[in-house]
């Protein structure tokens, strides 16, 4: 409904040093993360096929994630 769940980054297993300034987005974000969740994909997965990790930031409650389809 136009509401912003999450913003995702997925850096690449072999990324092996620090990031620092990471662009922002033109999308106005809430103010505040609920909840972040990184998750490892040794095998990728459609749209980045190489091993990676996801690195989710949740504006929502755990609970109102989970009743996303």
């Amino acid at each position: 409904n136009g509401k912003l769940v999450f913003l995702e980054y997925m850096p690449d297993k072999d990324l092996n040093k620090t990031v620092h300034d990471i662009g922002g987005t033109s999308v106005p974000t809430p103010s505040k993360i609920d909840h972040t969740d990184i998750d490892w994909n040794p095998q990728g997965h459609p749209g980045d096929l190489a091993p990676h990790y996801d690195v989710h930031l949740y504006y929502v409650t755990r609970d109102e994630q989970n009743k996303i389809k």
